[in-house]
């Protein structure tokens, strides 16, 4: 009886993981060009994302940034735009480094960018570059 119960538990849990629609993108390559404000840095680097529920999951990688990244976050607003912040990420520890997260998110706003992930663009902050120094438009 015991065996069926964690099978049943295990069954469950497993059915509702596949029938969970997951939304995601291939990596992003984030760039200085790609900035609202003139960046001379030459940091790089990738973004990879999916949606599952109210979970945003990402990978940020960079690669030769001026200096330790301060912080990264998914703006909302259009290439050459600089537009507020709709979900805050960690920032890799170093100025090559990468980190891969899960945060909540509100529900509207993850529902906005499966709609329309172009209006959105992730970016990586520094001390030289308070504003962004690497950034792409999610896809």
């Amino acid at each position: 009886m015991r065996r069926l119960s964690i099978g049943l538990v295990l069954a469950t849990a497993i059915a509702l993981l596949v029938a969970m629609p997951v939304f995601g993108a291939p990596a992003i390559a984030l760039n200085a060009g790609s900035e609202a404000d003139k960046v001379t840095g030459g940091g790089n680097g990738f973004f990879e994302y999916t949606i599952a529920g109210n979970q945003f999951c990402y990978t940020l990688s960079v690669h030769d940034m001026t200096g330790t990244p301060i912080a990264a976050h998914v703006h909302l607003a259009p290439r050459g735009i600089a537009g507020q912040v709709v979900i805050p990420l960690v920032a890799p520890a170093a100025p090559t480094g990468s980190v891969s997260e899960c945060t909540n998110a509100d529900a509207a706003v993850l529902a906005a960018i499966q709609a329309d992930p172009g209006a959105y663009y992730v970016n990586v902050h520094t001390v030289a570059y308070p504003a962004g120094e690497i950034r792409a438009q999610l896809k």
